[in-house]
């Protein structure tokens, strides 16, 4: 025996289905209007649109370390330095190149998204970005080398300010007294090698701030990892493919509101019909 509910829920089904299947009859020739109309739209306003190219670049930055006589050039923390090189990027102009960048904490990378309307731009476009991502980087290695000179120039007038009273420390000391006159001599010869090494170091960077450009160069690396080749962001099948589907789901509920608004109507005609005569 088959349970009533069941039925009932079988009866539903396929009067559901058959409201379905008259709906689209019904509304055949406007869903099918209004999709081709939708559609020629969505297909030709791209077209008339300037094509536009894209390109992927996967960059890497690094800063080699530059030894200085009493320590070493100071570098920029990385996470630091790759923040700084995708915020370089993103207000970076590059002809008609739109440039997207994000980080990889991961691997510490830089994944940089190159759009344009024109094609030769994006095929010649990554040296120049390169020559202009170091360009950018001048100002924070200028930062590193005011801050590694004024910690040199502190050291060198301290060492300056303890030889004087080392060498009269010396002075007073009678000849006889050779053990501590060598271990004196000895400390002064090592003030004095500071002393020059300081001087060196000094001078250093104070050419390297008159020579930027030639000093980024050399304690930043900047690599290109993977590049794509220049491409169209998107064909025209499937400009078509998506123009159309999403035109079609446009105008079943363009038939649908269509339909509901048709019954309210008819709904409230039969209303004022009832009450008219009710009177």
């Amino acid at each position: 025996m088959v349970n009533p509910e069941y039925k009932a829920t079988q009866a539903e089904d396929e009067i559901s289905s058959k409201d379905i299947i008259q709906f689209f009859s019904r509304n055949a020739k406007f869903i099918g209007l209004v999709t081709l109309g939708l559609s020629v739209i969505a297909i030709t306003l791209p077209l008339l649109s300037p094509k536009q190219y894209q390109k992927q670049l996967t960059l890497s930055v690094k800063f080699p370390s530059v030894s200085l006589s009493v320590g070493s050039f100071p570098e920029l923390n990385i996470n630091y330095a790759t923040a700084l090189a995708v915020e370089f990027l993103r207000t970076s102009k590059l002809d008609q190149i739109t440039i997207k960048a994000q980080s990889n904490p991961e691997t510490q990378e830089i994944d940089v998204h190159l759009q344009s309307p024109n094609a030769n731009y994006l095929s010649s476009s990554s040296p120049r970005l390169i020559s202009q991502l170091k360009t950018r980087f001048q100002e924070p290695v200028s930062q590193s080398l005011e801050t590694s000179l004024s910690a040199i120039e502190q050291q060198l007038e301290k060492q300056k300010r303890i030889l004087p009273q080392l060498e009269q420390t010396i002075a007073q000391l009678p000849a006889t007294n050779t053990p501590k006159l060598q271990a004196l001599e000895i400390q002064r010869a090592e003030r004095v090698a500071a002393i020059a090494a300081l001087e060196v170091d000094k001078d250093y960077l104070e050419q390297s701030q008159k020579n930027l450009t030639g000093v980024t160069t050399k304690v930043m690396s900047v690599k290109i990892l993977s590049e794509s080749e220049v491409e169209p962001i998107s064909s025209t099948k499937q400009l078509v493919i998506i123009a159309v589907i999403t035109s079609f789901m446009a105008a079943v509920i363009a038939a649908i509101l269509r339909d509901q608004v048709g019954r309210l109507k008819d709904e409230l005609s039969k209303q004022k019909i009832d009450r008219n005569t009710d009177f």
